[in-house]
């Protein structure tokens, strides 16, 4: 057995003060009251804190009030026992799942929604700058090779304009894709850029594959569609979205566009989808 101020102490070393400060908050709006640690009660080790992931800030936080959970079964307060372990990590896991949908932290491109119809909206789109490479293959194997290009490129993989070395950026939504033949065998995948940059503030791409486009204001049909992102699904929503324009009388311009907002942690129920369809007007 293991006292609980080692646990602290191992998981405020590895975590770092700020860190574990709030982890531990959480653990305590989880439970509903103070953990006090003065006691003596000991607690078995739940091993080393999870490691940090590219997920949301929020959704990272949670994961670690679960893991850490397992290692408190059981610390009396003055006057309230908190839950058990399970009711914790129950608790925790809820949340966690709420917050695989949680977004706000990640910008995407402005835009004013014109007209709402049923099944889609429309949506007019500001100018706005994005990373856009273009694949071969198969819709999962084309968008599996472009996500590691964009990845790069944004997460250091270039040059600073003024020559002091890379730069990370942050993550954005959505990814988008859009098919570049009738057999769907290449597509342009793209990452939204944050809208701080100017074309000439944007760093460099290392990969030449990699490139920096502005893309025109434009007016879009949207329809929003939750499961995996899958070609099946992607194809099926199209489907519906060039149908329900087609009833309306709506002239479409080029190719239908999909776009994902979450990653694979995201309940696919609880999924943002979309697709896009560039559109002449709606009147």
């Amino acid at each position: 057995m293991t006292h609980i101020r080692d646990v602290e102490a191992e998981w405020r070393a590895q975590l770092g003060e700020r860190a574990y400060d709030q982890l531990r908050a959480g653990l305590e709006a989880l439970a509903g009251a103070s953990i006090d640690d003065s006691r003596g009660e000991t607690a078995p080790r739940a091993g080393p804190p999870p490691k940090r992931s590219k997920r949301p800030e929020f959704a990272t936080k949670i994961a670690h009030y679960a893991h850490y959970a397992q290692a408190w079964p059981r610390v009396e307060t003055q006057e309230v026992l908190l839950t058990h372990r399970r009711t914790l990590t129950l608790l925790a896991f809820l949340l966690l799942l709420a917050a695989g949908t949680a977004m706000a932290s990640y910008d995407e491109p402005a835009y004013t929604v014109v007209d709402l119809r049923p099944g889609y909206e429309v949506r007019q789109y500001a100018p706005h700058i994005v990373a856009e490479v273009t694949t071969r293959g198969s819709y999962k194997a084309s968008s599996s090779a472009a996500f590691r290009l964009l990845a790069n490129y944004i997460f250091g993989g270039n040059q600073a304009p003024d020559g002091a070395g890379s730069k990370r950026m942050n993550m954005t939504v959505p990814v988008t894709g859009t098919p570049q033949d009738a057999d769907q065998n290449e597509y342009v995948w793209t990452f939204y850029m944050e809208p701080s940059y100017t074309l000439d503030a944007l760093p460099t791409p290392n990969d030449g594959r990699v490139r920096l486009v502005e893309v025109p204001a434009r007016l879009v049909a949207v329809k929003r569609y939750s499961g995996r992102t899958s070609e099946a699904n992607y194809h099926a929503a199209r489907d519906s979205l060039r149908m329900d324009l087609a009833n309306d009388g709506v002239e479409t311009i080029g190719v239908t566009t999909n776009a994902v907002y979450n990653g694979p942690w995201t309940l696919p129920a609880l999924r943002r989808n979309e697709v896009l369809q560039p559109v002449s007007s709606t009147r």
